[in-house]
């Protein structure tokens, strides 16, 4: 009994500070000026924003605050922002990490828990300026534009509807074969890009030296996906000396999810840039 109670209190030691670090978290002033902002503008303004697909606007302080409750179950829980990252097992340095450390979701979580205070406005950043033009985000980097567009079928999205998942199909209408050196996703217009909550692009074609597609072509997920898109992500540049290959009469297959908001959409639309190699890798 006296050896089981020497552990206990040596488990006790190595807990209570990490119990004191989580109270001490909890107790401290937490103010969206002072803290809770700039978190907000690292991992979540870029979709909770006007014309952008998540359903309210967290820029200000007054709209952070109006929904606070709802701010609290979903980062406590891990819901968002949408990282799906096993905090405890595997890798966990990425680049471009949209999730949350422990001391941001603490730091949130308090800050609803002391009511949502503000603090000093002159505290706060200054607001980030989003480009919401249409414009394709590796352009710069690869010194032109896309050598290829192929654009989807667009979808009649009504104003008030269940969430839609729309699979068409578009020749990509290469004649020769090609080496892809980068790849993007992007929504055709203003409209899409309120709805279009995320699209995948399969590449379907015949890899054993045949032109064209068998009529009945099975597309399975895994070396068939070709490229995916959701807010936030700019695209694929492929490693040096390595590309994917794309053959003539070659297919497109898409995946949009779309998601209503209020406002009919007729022409729901995404549109996929390629840039190829000069030369085969």
């Amino acid at each position: 009994m006296r050896g089981t109670t020497k552990t206990y209190l040596a488990l006790a030691a190595l807990v209570m500070p990490v119990l004191v670090f989580a109270q001490s978290e909890v107790e401290r002033e937490v103010t969206w000026s002072g803290e809770v902002a700039a978190i907000f503008q690292e991992k979540c303004q870029e979709c909770h924003r006007p014309n952008s697909i998540a359903p309210m606007s967290l820029l200000s302080y007054e709209e952070a605050k109006l929904f606070a409750p709802v701010i609290r179950f979903r980062v406590e829980n891990r819901v968002m922002p949408p990282w799906h990252v096993n905090p405890q097992v595997g890798i966990q340095d990425f680049a471009n990490d949209r999730g949350l450390s422990d001391e941001e979701r603490a730091a949130i979580l308090a800050w609803v828990d002391q009511g949502a205070p503000e603090g000093d406005a002159s505290e706060a950043p200054a607001p980030l300026n989003f480009n919401d033009a249409l414009v394709w985000r590796l352009e710069d980097q690869m010194g032109s534009a896309p050598d290829l567009v192929v654009e989807s079928e667009p979808f009649d999205l009504d104003a008030v509807t269940q969430d839609k998942w729309f699979r068409p199909s578009t020749p990509t209408g290469l004649t020769e074969e090609r080496w892809v050196k980068a790849i993007e996703i992007r929504p055709k217009n203003d409209a899409s890009r309120r709805v279009v909550h995320h699209s995948l692009a399969f590449l379907v074609q015949q890899e054993d030296g045949k032109r064209g597609l068998p009529e009945d072509v099975d597309v399975p997920f895994g070396p068939s996906l070709f490229m995916e898109w959701a807010v936030g992500k700019a695209g694929q540049i492929f490693r040096p000396d390595t590309g994917k290959l794309m053959m003539p009469g070659s297919q497109i297959m898409w995946e949009m999810h779309l998601h209503a908001n209020g406002e009919r959409v007729p022409n729901a639309q995404v549109e996929l840039g390629v840039w190829f190699h000069d030369e085969p890798p």
